[in-house]
Formats: structure tokens, sequence, C-alpha cells
């Protein structure tokens, strides 16, 4: 199934990050042990994270192929009861642990200024699952044909999307430890991708979207900084536009003829 809409932020990747880490904080303050964050707690929410969704996507992988309508719902639903189920962890646990937690969570570009070493490394499991994702571009390119289309190539569809899965939720987790949950900016970085290139070819559409981003990124900060007088954060500023976009897109598609 092709799809432009199932992005991480709207499979709940981001919100299952969030419930976690609010379980972790709400366990320190109910037992009174110390949390400390670091490189193995991340590695441990990010193993939890990939088998949960693994488990789900193989569960609709069926739904996936015969109803979208149904899984993009199943999948807000997923991610909304997350939101909702962290909020509640939230209201219960200490005031401390609760600031402690906010700060960590809140989307801020400026946070990466404070966490050197995890950006380094952040950087460096990037790379190696970017050479990852080089090596399977031309798979990747295969699956446009379709699923029946990749098998007669030879393609282990369900192999390949399983790794394919690993690696975005890895990839969507390492954005979130270091900036903070941004639902949309994947998406509308994907979507505009699409619409500006009209390629098929995964590497140009990866060189593309990070040029892109960047763009998007830079220009936002300049627009908040010199429209809105930082009154308002950039990620606020994102988010809202992102949010937008996926709005008018969901609508347009449901226009008859529209693709």
């Amino acid at each position: 199934m092709q799809n432009r809409f199932l992005t991480p932020g709207v499979l709940g990747i981001e919100s299952l990050f969030v419930f976690i880490q609010s379980g972790l904080y709400y366990f320190e303050s109910l037992v009174g042990v110390k949390v400390e964050q670091s490189v193995i707690i991340y590695s441990v929410t990010i193993a939890i994270q990939i088998g949960l969704l693994l488990l789900l996507m193989n569960a609709s992988k069926g739904m996936m192929l015969s109803n979208f309508k149904v899984l993009l719902l199943l999948t807000m639903a997923f991610s909304m009861l997350l939101r909702n189920a962290s909020t509640f962890l939230q209201v219960l646990m200490d005031p401390n642990e609760f600031d402690k937690l906010q700060s960590s969570l809140y989307p801020s570009f400026q946070k990466m200024n404070a966490q050197p070493i995890l950006i380094f490394g952040a950087l460096v499991l990037f790379g190696l699952l970017m050479i990852v994702f080089f090596k399977l571009r031309h798979k990747l390119d295969a699956l446009h044909l379709g699923v029946d289309g990749a098998k007669m190539l030879g393609i282990n569809t369900k192999r390949l999307s399983n790794v394919v899965i690993v690696i975005v939720i890895i990839m969507t987790s390492l954005s979130t430890i270091l900036v903070g949950p941004l639902q949309f900016l994947g998406f509308m970085i994907a979507n505009l991708t699409y619409q500006l290139t009209k390629e098929y070819k995964h590497g140009v559409l990866w060189l593309f979207s990070a040029i892109l981003g960047l763009v998007i990124v830079l220009s936002a900060q300049l627009i908040v900084e010199r429209v809105f007088l930082l009154t308002i954060p950039i990620s606020v500023f994102i988010e809202g536009i992102g949010g937008v976009l996926y709005l008018i897109l969901l609508v347009k598609g449901e226009k008859p003829g529209a693709t």
C-alpha cells in the first residue's frame, strides 16, 4: 500500500516515546528510585518501541492492504490513546518530576546545544542507518510497483518492511530525544518533496528532503524572529503549518479524481 499519510508521527511513534518517558518518570516519583536519562534508558525506550510497533504493524498488515481509511483512523486513535495515557501519568507524578519531564519533552531546537556527546552519538548512528538505507534504495524503488510487483522481482517485502520500520523508529526516536516530538514536520517535508520533485528514486528523494528540511527549519526560525518577535516557539509555528497541510491533503484526497 502506497500512501503519504502514514508518517512516523501519525503512526504514533513519537506519542509512544512520550508515553514510555512519562512512565519512567512516574516510576521514579512512585518508588523513589532515580532514573537518570542516559544512553541505556534511551536504548531501552527505543527497543520497547520497536517491539510494540512491529507487533502492531504485522497485526494490521492485512488492513493496511485492504482498507487504508480504517487503518489511518486506528493509528490516529492509537496515537491519541498514548497521549491521553501520558497526560494521565503526568497528572499523577510528583511536580518536580513533571517539570523535569516537560523540559525534556518540550520541542526545542535549543536543547541540542546542551547535549554535545548525545548529538555526536546520534550523528554516528544516523550515518550508519543511512548507509543501510542507501544499500536498500533500489529495493525501495521497486516497491513503487506494488507488493506483488516487488515480489516478482525476488524482493522479500515482509523482511524489507520490518527493516525499514525498525530504522524509521530509531531515526524518529533520535530526533525526539534531541529536539522533542514534532508530529507534522516529517509529514510536511515528505509531501512537499513528492510534490516538488515528481521523482521516484529514493536516493534523490532523501537528498532533496534533507535540503528542504533545513530550508523549512531556517525559514521558520527567521519568521518567528522577524515577524512574531519570538512570541511563539518555532516548534508551535512548524506544527501549525504542518497540521494545516495535513488537513488540506486529507480533504483533497477525498475529492473525486484526486490523486
